[in-house]
């Protein structure tokens, strides 16, 4: 086997771009050695544990893992579905060769996240994500013991998917009963529409998550029409008084009634303030307008601060049983 060409660390500018796996397998010039494809986290210099490597994983693309067997052993039920011994004895060669029949990309988020690193940088896709988490399963992974909290690598990566995957990532954590990530995926559900909902999705949801989900959509509803019911403040007038506070309560009635044909969960604050914009310009009581406008304000601050608050909204009314 020929040398290695370590990676040096990647600087901030790399960091954002989609990083390969392994380094590239190549012939040597007027050789019979090869240098083949080891990962760029997981290779022999990596430092990852005190400890030497001792199990090489190689996958079915041949890209090289440089591992520990007490880390594999130590987090998967099973032993990676029964292919590790309990123990490394004197009797099996070491490195204990490994072979794996999975791509290298999913391999390599499966060994990031045992070891409890990042693996953003790489970019995985979906697609992959997902393959990686099924296998997760299959070597015996608990996945509620990587994702159990928001600081967590796998946590942050399945999260970094919510705003265009938001569903699937919602029935992940309802399969898997991942407390905090079903929070944190909630609010890209806002604009979800149940009657979308497939016969196989809402039984990966269960019926807990499903009324989870449609109690936050339902609460912010409720909220909403809480905040636009209540009238602006509407000053002192006195006899000699002109102004029309009647004319300012069926104005804002008529914007109320305008805004609820388009409630929805996910509704923007523009779009609050867009409603109620054009009653109040047409007041000839500057007061009246003020008020107006400061009322405006304070519910477009308060449902921002719901937006803010689903969580709290969410574990409120559907408690999740042990």
């Amino acid at each position: 086997m020929g040398s290695f060409d370590y990676p040096s660390p990647s600087s901030n500018d790399e960091i954002h771009k989609p990083t390969p796996v392994g380094s590239p397998a190549v012939q040597e010039p007027d050789s019979e050695q090869t240098l083949v494809s080891v990962s760029r986290a997981f290779h022999p210099r990596a430092q990852l544990d005190p400890l030497e490597p001792d199990v090489i994983i190689v996958t079915n693309d041949e890209v090289f893992f440089y591992v520990h067997h007490h880390v594999l052993v130590s987090a998967s039920q099973n032993n990676f579905n029964f292919h590790l011994p309990d123990n490394l004895d004197h009797a099996v060669p070491l490195p204990f060769i490994l072979p794996l029949p999975e791509h290298s990309n999913e391999v390599n988020i499966v060994l990031h996240t045992m070891y409890h690193l990042s693996c953003n940088h790489y970019a995985p896709t979906f697609e992959t994500l997902l393959s990686a988490l099924g296998i997760l399963r299959k070597y015996g992974i608990a996945l509620s013991l990587y994702t159990s909290h928001f600081a967590t690598p796998l946590f942050g990566l399945l999260l970094s998917h919510a705003p265009a995957h938001p569903l699937e990532i919602y029935a992940i954590a309802a399969e898997n009963r991942l407390e905090e990530l079903a929070v944190a995926v909630s609010p890209f559900l806002l604009s979800f529409q149940f009657s979308s909902l497939t016969d196989e999705m809402a039984i990966r949801l269960g019926a807990l998550y499903m009324k989870r989900l449609w109690t936050l959509q339902h609460n912010r509803l409720a909220v909403l029409r809480q905040l636009i019911l209540a009238l602006p403040y509407m000053h002192p007038v006195d006899a000699e008084s002109s102004c029309d506070q009647g004319a300012v309560i069926k104005a804002w009635a008529q914007a109320v009634e305008e805004l609820a044909w388009e409630a929805r969960p996910d509704l923007t604050c523009n779009a609050i303030q867009v409603a109620f914009m054009c009653p109040g310009f047409q007041f000839p009581c500057s007061l009246c307008k003020d008020l107006w406008n400061a009322r405006v304000q304070e519910i477009v601050t308060e449902w921002s601060l719901t937006k803010k608050d689903s969580r709290q909204l969410v574990l409120r009314e559907c408690k999740i049983g042990p």
